[in-house]
């Protein structure tokens, strides 16, 4: 399985400052999920085989620490909480971007790193790398 970070970016009318929400997605599930086609739909595949987790994660202006979005956030931004609507309009209107690792090769190997994403929000952006 290789993870791909699928973005959602906000701009703030007020502040001019962009905030990113951020979800890990299986690319070849991703894929099968966007393009549909006559025998799958996208309501065929369910949420849970596309993404890595339903943790939603967040970049904000200036800092760019990546840790997982709070409540609050996730409110402010698309009106809930709930981490299930979020994914499914972040699956909708993200935009896919290539992950990368320490060795560059530009993908997320699961086994190797997906380990390593700290979804506690503890402040800490990412553990052992």
């Amino acid at each position: 399985m290789t993870l791909h970070k699928l973005i959602y970016r906000t701009e703030s009318q007020s502040t001019q400052s962009v905030d990113e929400f951020i979800l890990m997605v299986d690319l070849e599930e991703y894929k099968k999920w966007q393009s549909g086609g006559m025998l799958i739909t996208r309501e065929t595949i369910p949420h849970a085989q596309v993404v890595d987790s339903f943790d939603v994660f967040h970049v904000g202006p200036g800092n760019g620490k990546l840790g997982k979005a709070s409540k609050q956030q996730l409110e402010n931004v698309f009106g809930t909480s709930k981490n299930d609507d979020v994914v499914a309009f972040i699956l909708e209107n993200g935009i896919l971007q290539n992950g990368t690792d320490p060795s560059g090769s530009g993908i997320l190997d699961k086994s190797r790193f997906g380990q390593r994403i700290d979804t506690r929000g503890s402040g800490s952006s990412l553990r052992g790398v």
